[in-house]
């Protein structure tokens, strides 16, 4: 359980992070549905593109990745809290 960060910055940022792989992702998707999906005969080019789109993604998400156990470590967790403390 998240209940809340010693620095939001790590929260502010790890958010900020899903939104840009987000959105990466979503352009390799729509790429590789318009020019590698049921093709037969697939250009060099195209294929290099995707390539190089999914090693960006794939990079996208391990600096995401990275940032959300920053986040994790850097949050007040709910084992932290004692009962008399809660009540």
């Amino acid at each position: 359980m998240y209940l809340g960060a010693k620095n939001s910055s790590t929260k502010t940022y790890a958010e900020k992070l899903f939104r840009e792989f987000n959105a990466k992702y979503s352009d390799t998707y729509k790429y590789y549905q318009s020019n590698i999906v049921s093709k037969t005969d697939i250009p060099e080019d195209i294929i290099v593109i995707m390539l190089g789109k999914a090693s960006e993604t794939l990079e996208n998400l391990r600096t995401l990745l990275h940032s959300t156990q920053d986040m994790l470590d850097n949050s007040i967790s709910s084992s932290t809290f004692n009962d008399e403390m809660l009540s």
